[in-house]
């Protein structure tokens, strides 16, 4: 695999800029494209290459910033979606300055695991890693995970992320997707954690400024509809870190899983409704993120505390 190491993450924009440029109309016309178009790539063959930050400390304004957008507190730590929302600054660019060999607006972020090892001081200084996971079949075309890593100074994998994204078309498991199941939205019970908030009309474009997704899709009611969208949608990850926020504390180890189901077109009324119990003496908390008026899922997830763990002194 190559990897190409850099000393800081990408100026988002750069990033943005070279997006742009990959996605215009001409992008991939002769001598055009040579300046405004992406490498060409070979389809069902992603590209092998990791794209290393030797050395990462959060930045104190940014974080606090993302920490007020999303809901989390101040207390010295980094949220759990820090570290794999910064990392998409190197995911967009091995989008762009790779040979993907799909349009980069098509590529649909359908999950997102996070694995927890230990908690991550805010000030600690990190190596991050990115690189693409496998090609897989999917039953509306195929997937892969960009894979992100953050190691500390002593050498141990502290933190990884697990982006999905599908690409649609046909695979070889296309057609066998099992009718879906239409679930009511179950009460709250007493001990449930449940809370309903408003998602105003400008949460994409101030998420962005945050998250650093400035997908058009998420900025302007027009923008989304020139893509097929009756509104701007919210975030996935802000979604996800919004429910996570709302959760509360968090063991020292865990993991937690989310599949996203239908948009939140904005602004919106949505409700949380999460139960904790004890399983094999972990916490285990299943969340789902609803419509507040309907029994339409945004997403859905579960956060699974971890009791000890194998070494995971590792090296990118």
């Amino acid at each position: 695999m190559n990897t190409k190491t850099f000393e800081q993450l990408p100026d988002i924009g750069g990033v943005l800029n070279r997006w742009v440029r990959s996605e215009l109309p001409f992008s991939n016309l002769p001598i055009i494209g040579e300046y405004f178009g992406k490498p060409e790539g070979e389809k069902g063959v992603l590209p092998e290459v990791r794209y290393v930050v030797e050395k990462f400390t959060a930045d104190a304004e940014h974080l606090s910033f993302y920490n007020q957008v999303c809901g989390f507190k101040d207390n010295g730590f980094l949220p759990p979606t820090y570290l794999g929302v910064i990392a998409q600054r190197l995911q967009m660019d091995m989008l762009t300055q790779e040979p993907y060999p799909y349009p980069t607006l098509g590529t649909v972020h359908i999950a997102n695991k996070i694995v927890q090892h230990r908690p991550v001081a805010q000030y600690e200084t990190m190596k991050l890693s990115c690189e693409y996971g496998t090609l897989e079949p999917h039953e509306k075309g195929h997937q892969f995970d960009f894979i992100t890593k953050a190691i500390d100074e002593q050498g141990e994998l502290v933190y990884e992320a697990f982006n999905t994204y599908l690409i649609r078309g046909k695979s070889s498991l296309s057609g066998d997707a099992k009718p879906s199941v239409k679930q009511s939205k179950p009460a709250p019970r007493p001990d449930d954690i449940h809370g309903v908030w408003h998602v105003p009309a400008d949460q994409g474009r101030v998420y962005a400024k945050a998250g650093g997704d400035y997908n058009f899709i998420h900025l302007h009611p027009l923008l989304a509809k020139a893509f097929g969208f009756k509104a701007a949608i919210v975030h996935g990850m802000w979604s996800k870190a919004r429910v996570l926020a709302e959760l509360g504390e968090f063991p020292d180890a865990f993991e937690v899983t989310v599949n996203f189901k239908l948009p939140i077109f904005l602004p919106a009324q949505v409700e949380l409704i999460a139960h904790a119990e004890q399983v094999d003496g972990k916490k285990v908390t299943e969340f789902t993120l609803y419509d507040a008026k309907s029994d339409k899922p945004h997403l859905a997830g579960v956060l699974k505390e971890q009791i000890g763990r194998a070494s995971c002194r590792e090296r990118v």
